[in-house]
């Protein structure tokens, strides 16, 4: 049983309380410094990994080398943004429908981090334009082949994606109240 270290926490899911899917550590505890330092980081990283991966399939190309290198950054930018556009939608929606549909279940967030929902919208925008990536540097390198471009790419892709939504659902990458 996952909950069965924490009776407190079994008791809230089984109460309905909560999903059971939030985790242990508070969203207070992650101050702007970390926020932005993870930030930077994933940032960074997702260059550096970029560039490794045009290494490997089209070394002799500077315009694969600009390609990979900016595809995880602005990948990462647009996932955020898209999360946070989608989490503005759900919070709306619910909004609406909490005036016409009453619940009777302790309010959404409550006793729990709150993390704004959607945050997988930044795998996939990670993998899309991995994806994107891996077909420009195909087309402008004369060494690399699409399949093992792609299959690459989109490898990298998925890992920082899954990467950088674990560190959005920790309430690493997630907006501040203040926002």
């Amino acid at each position: 049983l996952r909950f069965a270290a924490d009776p407190q926490r079994s008791a809230d899911v089984a109460r309905g309380g909560g999903d059971g899917m939030d985790e242990q550590s508070s969203e207070a505890e992650r101050s702007p410094g970390a926020r932005a330092l993870t930030l930077f980081g994933m940032i960074i990283g997702g260059a550096v990994v970029g560039g490794v991966m045009r290494l490997v399939v089209a070394p002799d190309s500077a315009v694969a080398f600009a390609i990979s290198c900016a595809m995880l950054p602005f990948a990462l930018l647009s996932g955020l943004g898209l999360w946070l556009s989608a989490a503005l939608g759900l919070g709306v929606a619910r909004l609406i429908g909490s005036v016409f549909v009453p619940r009777w279940r302790k309010p959404w967030g409550q006793g729990r981090r709150f993390v704004p929902p959607g945050s997988a919208l930044i795998v996939a925008t990670c993998l899309g334009y991995s994806v994107g990536g891996a077909t420009a540097v195909a087309a402008v390198s004369s060494r690399a082949t699409l399949m093992p471009t792609l299959t690459l790419f989109a490898t990298g892709g998925l890992v920082y994606g899954v990467a950088a939504w674990r560190l959005a659902r920790l309430g690493f990458l997630s907006p501040t109240e203040e926002a």
